[in-house]
């Protein structure tokens, strides 16, 4: 496997999942991303080091209670 530079990497997963995150506005048609993706990128952004626990448990929760 090869070495990644894991601030690239953690940079890369924050701003895709900021981006996956509903706009106020934004109409109820458009699909949330699929569940086990965003929470898989959530997994690593907090193995990674871009999210603490605390930011971690947080966005865990946002990602639940939007069901």
């Amino acid at each position: 496997m090869p070495k990644v530079d894991g601030k690239a990497l953690a940079d890369a997963l924050r701003a895709r999942l900021m981006a996956r995150q509903a706009k106020p506005g934004e109409s109820a048609a458009a699909a949330p991303p699929d569940l086990v993706e965003r929470l898989g990128t959530l997994d690593q952004l907090r193995a990674a080091g871009a999210l603490s626990d605390t930011e971690y448990d947080e966005r865990r929760t946002q990602i639940l209670d939007s069901l």
